[in-house]
């Protein structure tokens, strides 16, 4: 079947991942998505289109990412980065084996050549530079994108055919851009193409045209399922099973598997984070001296960031209320998170093109927390309550003072004060007083503004903005050998009482009062954490061994953050589910359909000749509030499932539509009761001349949807086998 046939079948939201994408944008948000398949040779991580994938292949492109990912961060990618880089690896190859039959078949190329109307010279250095390379090669304060520099880079690269050239990793750097940027020019074609080929004819147009108009004025009782406990409804295994087995197309599952596990948190002690200071206030006294900051940084820093050039609105908050900071100063160290930082101010300069000023402001608000305006009695009592606050403030009292007890603004706590802010930053009105003060102190008069009336004590008169160039030291926080060994000892005496089995895992764990293990239901091939630790990838792994088995007990795993032992409970493979996968998702069916049988008969045993007399007569029978009615008639279309009052409820709208006026339905068993539906009336809309805009509206959801099922269909068309997960 053809892709836009497969795209027309499917419903619902499916990822779009757009494979061509430039990846260095991408890997720091790419999910993985794999798939199970045992018995297969150990260097075939995937097969796509029946094409498999060898490890070498794959691994080759991975090295190629982590190594440009290297020369952009200065350091390797670890952890999640990595596996962002080997997903975006496995992307860029399912879009060249996959995605290229389709360009095949209808003969989608990106034409090349010296010609200047060639796509892949105009893509680079053309008429219709590709985004990404104006992103790269635009200037970072105007954002204007200078093609000189880009024919100068080009120029650069050249001539570079030695490996051992230093500019022979940015070579492939460029090479991979154009090969990406080029792909991604196919792909749009592609879908271009797709979307096109997309319609929605008069008649849809008019159906849905009928649909979101038509009304249906309704009124309702129900019992929801709520009013009867759980507990009273005995279900059996026998009819658990049967459900399941008449409904196996609803518990389709993918591999899993359960695990308890116990973690030993990896944490620094006291005593490293009182050694690890002493270290980063040795540091300090040597940045105090030293005379290049920018190569202090790169050998001392544990994550080395050039010195940068801040307003003291972006300054570090650390810094941020420090009252007078001067070139040369030295700050710290200050614990901020997991790590020690140091700051020194390198230099200050002045930037002549912007302007500041400081103040701080007492503010009494005339709008509520709604953001609608107060009465004009309300606003007149806050007018002259600020009058004699302003008062207060000139005749001497402290501002901070008066602004902690009187303010109504976020910035009452902090006494008001608002820092320095550069023009354009505050509203109009704030700005001009403040601006036009010759010498700090408190204005003389209030400065109304949408927020309020503002008393405003200018604490830096403006003057030409002052940048300053921040050298920032970080040391990470991190426990030493000898807590990581004391931990490791810990972990080993634990795992010498499981006795080699789940079954002593268990029984360690209800004898050591100390210890609380978790519990991991459906751990899937591609997960990389382990409930709250990130760095779970080898317990995945070893949980996914063929060799593993239920009742199986973990070694001690050493992760990053903390050492891990894992016991097997049950494996879960992909297809229709066993009962004890998925008994408490069944269960709730089943019981629902019970109540539903329960409540049939309760509406049978109560009958009446209104919703009001019904309802009196259930809530008398069984208890008060256990059956409703709505109070006043509402209106649902039949684009819609929702009803004010009860939310989503298909199976009741559809039936509104479809009974005569004044009549009651028959009784309905909704998603979150059963109903008894009474038709009011029922709104026609009329023709209308002219369709034109819900077919547009229509074509538009079309191709929305074949963008954004695109992907799928093509892995679904190319039959994609994904066993990364049993070697990464």
């Amino acid at each position: 079947m053809s892709v836009l046939g497969n795209i027309r079948k499917r419903t619902g939201l499916l990822l779009i991942v757009i494979a061509g994408g430039i990846f260095l944008f991408l890997i720091q948000d790419a999910v993985k998505s794999m798939t199970s398949f045992f018995g297969v040779d150990q260097n075939i991580v995937g097969e796509i289109a029946g094409e498999q994938i060898d490890r070498e292949r794959f691994g080759s492109l991975v090295d190629l990412y982590s190594g440009f990912y290297a020369q952009n961060n200065g350091k390797n990618p670890e952890g999640r980065e990595l596996d962002g880089i080997r997903e975006q690896a496995w992307k860029q190859i399912l879009f060249e084996v996959a995605y290229k039959e389709e360009f095949e078949k209808l003969g989608i190329v990106v034409t090349d050549g010296d010609d200047e109307d060639a796509e892949k010279v105009d893509m680079v250095q053309g008429r219709f530079i590709h985004p990404t390379i104006i992103r790269y090669f635009s200037d970072p304060n105007t954002q204007e994108f200078k093609k000189d520099n880009l024919v100068q880079f080009l120029q650069g690269l050249a001539d570079i055919e030695d490996e051992n050239d230093p500019k022979f990793a940015q070579l492939q750097q460029w090479n991979q851009i154009e090969k990406q940027i080029f792909e991604d020019r196919l792909r749009s074609k592609y879908e271009n193409l797709l979307s096109k080929s997309t319609f929605a004819t008069t008649a849809e147009a008019k159906r849905a045209y009928v649909s979101d108009n038509d009304t249906a004025q309704i009124s309702y009782i129900t019992i929801p399922y709520s009013s009867i406990v759980d507990s009273t409804i005995e279900v059996s295994d026998g009819e658990l099973q049967d459900y399941l087995n008449s409904h196996t197309s609803d518990f389709e599952v993918k591999q899993g598997r359960t695990l308890d596990y116990v973690s030993f948190t990896i944490r620094p002690s006291q005593a490293d984070i009182f050694k690890l200071q002493e270290n980063a206030v040795s540091i300090k006294e040597a940045l105090i001296k030293s005379t290049d900051d920018t190569n202090f940084v790169r050998t001392r820093s544990d994550n080395p960031v050039p010195p940068q050039y801040m307003e003291a609105t972006s300054l570090p908050y650390s810094l941020k209320n420090v009252p007078s900071i001067d070139s040369g100063a030295v700050f710290g160290p200050i614990r901020e998170g997991e790590a020690f930082k140091i700051y020194k101010i390198s230099n200050i300069r002045v930037n002549d093109s912007i302007q500041s000023a400081k103040a701080s402001h007492i503010l009494f608000k005339t709008k509520d927390d709604r953001n609608q305006p107060l009465s004009d009695e309300l606003i007149a009592e806050k007018k002259q309550k600020a009058q004699e606050v302003l008062r207060r403030a000139r005749s001497g009292e402290d501002f901070a003072t008066l602004a902690r007890e009187e303010s109504e603004g976020p910035s009452g706590p902090r006494g008001g004060e608002l820092g320095e802010f550069k023009s354009g930053q505050m509203v109009p009105p704030f700005q001009e007083a403040v601006f036009a003060a010759t010498k700090t102190g408190v204005i003389s008069k209030l400065v109304e503004t949408d927020f309020g009336f503002h008393i405003i004590n200018v604490t830096g008169v403006v003057s030409n903005m002052k940048e300053y160039l921040v050298t920032t030291v970080e040391k990470e926080i991190y426990a030493s050998r000898d807590t990581r060994n004391t931990l490791y000892k810990q972990a080993t005496a634990f795992w010498k009482n499981c006795n080699g089995s789940a079954a002593g895992f268990a029984a360690a764990i209800e004898a050591d009062s100390l210890l609380t293990s978790q519990e991991i239901k459906g751990l899937t091939p591609e997960a990389s954490t382990i409930g709250n630790i990130k760095s779970g990838r080898q317990v995945v792994q070893w949980a996914y061994e063929e060799e593993v088995e239920t009742g199986a007990l973990s070694e001690i795993f050493r992760l990053e953050d903390a050492y891990v032992i894992a016991a097997l409970k049950s494996k879960r493979e992909e297809g229709t589910a066993k009962l004890d996968d998925v008994r408490d998702a069944v269960k709730a069916e089943v019981l629902k359909l019970k109540k539903a049988d329960a409540i049939r008969a309760i509406f049978e045993a109560n009958k009446a000749g209104d919703f009001q007399q019904m309802m009196e007569a259930i809530n008398k029978a069984e208890g008060e509030g256990f059956s409703k009615k709505n109070m006043e008639p509402v209106y649902v279309t039949l684009s819609s499932d929702y009803i004010s009052g009860l939310g989503t409820e298909p199976a009741v709208v559809g039936t509104a539509f479809g009974i005569s006026a004044n009549a009651w339905s028959e009784k309905i068993d909704g998603l979150n009761g059963v109903y008894i539906v009474e038709l009011k009336k029922k709104g026609e809309v009329a023709e209308i001349a002219d369709y034109t805009s819900k077919k547009k509206s229509l074509e538009g959801q079309n191709v929305y949807q074949v963008r954004t099922k695109l992907e799928k269909v093509i892995e679904d068309n190319a039959d994609v086998k994904d066993y990364r997960y049993k070697s990464y």
